[in-house]
């Protein structure tokens, strides 16, 4: 398991928040599944999907630098359902 895998979403948010891309990419890689699960179950075809996790991905890259603290959250995986928390709905 890699040092980043491994690393709470907290720090990587705070990473991410200082500059650091590597751990962007790092979230990204950990919920582009459940973006692309919440798009599709909305859109229901798969490259509206894509379009709207993409979309998701650069909406909270602009917003990193003014959000408030990050709050723990459980990463998806086998038998987790996963729950996209939505500000702007």
């Amino acid at each position: 398991m890699g040092e980043m895998e491994s690393e709470p979403d907290a720090s990587l948010v705070r990473r991410a928040q200082a500059g650091d891309s590597e751990a962007f990419g790092a979230l990204v890689g950990w919920y582009k599944r459940v973006a692309y699960a919440v798009g599709l179950s909305v859109t229901g075809r798969h490259n509206p999907a894509e379009d709207a996790a993409q979309e998701g991905f650069m909406v909270a890259l602009e917003r990193l630098a003014r959000s408030i603290p990050p709050t723990p959250y459980v990463r998806p995986g086998p038998g987790i359902p996963a729950a996209v928390p939505c500000r702007d709905c």
